[in-house]
């Protein structure tokens, strides 16, 4: 059923009446079993922009439910989603191009096409591993992702560009879990950095 709206709040009390009154589920529906059989399809086509516009669209209901039923939630995460790169990675492994993360030094990080990512309504993709700014979870994303490269055969390590931008990856965490005071885990960083 579809409702011409002349305007946004007409749409949500036709919504909410439609909750209220006779329990009419308006959001993909899910279950202890993950996604029902037409949105786990709607996964598989692909279709990044309506996909987003989708889960912005009922993000409040949908991430109330997901805390419910994980499995639904790690199915969201691993869902495949055209990139700015136009290469398809899984949503929990991209991130929405907003301040620092906006700029030319990011180009190769497998960004979300969305028009509008400095609006607060896109906020709810970071309860789905999207990340969106420069802090100690984009570089341990980065060195999850390096470790998933293919090896182009045998480089000398000081030659080898993936080896140059693991080590500033580890560079930067260890600057960011002192300023970030998570003394803990410097000890880890420093032991994995004198490991290289």
């Amino acid at each position: 059923v579809q409702m011409q709206a002349n305007r946004p709040e007409d749409f949500r009390s036709w919504e909410s009446w439609l909750r209220n009154a006779l329990h009419v589920n308006v959001s993909p529906k899910l279950d202890e079993n993950g996604w029902c059989p037409a949105f786990r399809q709607f996964l598989l086509q692909g279709e990044t922009t309506k996909l987003l516009l989708l889960l912005r669209q009922f993000s409040e209901d949908i991430m109330a439910r997901l805390r419910v039923f994980p499995k639904a939630c790690t199915m969201l995460q691993e869902a495949e989603v055209m990139t700015t790169l136009g290469t398809k990675y899984p949503l929990h492994k991209t991130y929405i191009p907003r301040g620092d993360l906006a700029s030319a030094e990011f180009e190769h990080l497998p960004r979300l096409p969305i028009a509008d990512p400095e609006s607060p309504s896109w906020n709810f993709l970071a309860e789905l591993g999207v990340s969106f700014g420069v802090d100690s979870g984009h570089y341990l994303k980065e060195l999850v992702r390096l470790s998933e490269r293919p090896v182009d055969g045998p480089v000398p390590l000081a030659e080898d560009e993936t080896f140059r931008h693991a080590k500033e990856c580890y560079k930067q965490l260890e600057a960011r879990f002192v300023s970030e005071n998570l003394s803990e885990s410097v000890l880890l960083v420093s032991w994995l950095w004198t490991m290289m």
